[in-house]
């Protein structure tokens, strides 16, 4: 838990530079943000920790951008889908893998209609 709240920090500041401190509905904000374009944009509704991975994998350092949610959302609409075929996998269940400069990041989630 407090593993991912530290993510979470580090997203609010890599998205958007904000100055003081960021809170969790901010970030939870964002990162819902970012989901709904996705499910809009490309039919795919991405785990938000996978979305979080995604960030950190583009914007290391912490560099703030304007536009950051576009970024992000373009790089997982962008990269190509395959099925999940693993054990336990909900029906539709899809994985995208973005190439970022930084290496690659699996982006697990579900189509949707």
């Amino acid at each position: 838990m407090k593993k991912s709240f530290m993510v979470q920090l580090v997203l609010i500041d890599l998205l958007f530079g904000c100055a003081g401190l960021p809170t969790p509905d901010n970030v939870n904000n964002i990162l819902m943000q970012i989901q709904t374009a996705t499910k809009q944009f490309c039919k795919f509704e991405p785990a938000l920790a996978s979305i979080g991975a995604v960030v950190l994998a583009l914007f290391p350092g912490g560099v703030p951008i304007a536009g950051g949610v576009e970024v992000v959302v373009n790089a997982i609409c962008s990269a190509p889908a395959t099925v999940s075929l693993r054990r336990g996998a909900r029906v539709g269940e899809q994985r995208r893998v973005v190439s970022t400069v930084n290496g690659s990041v699996t982006v697990y989630g579900v189509r949707v209609k």
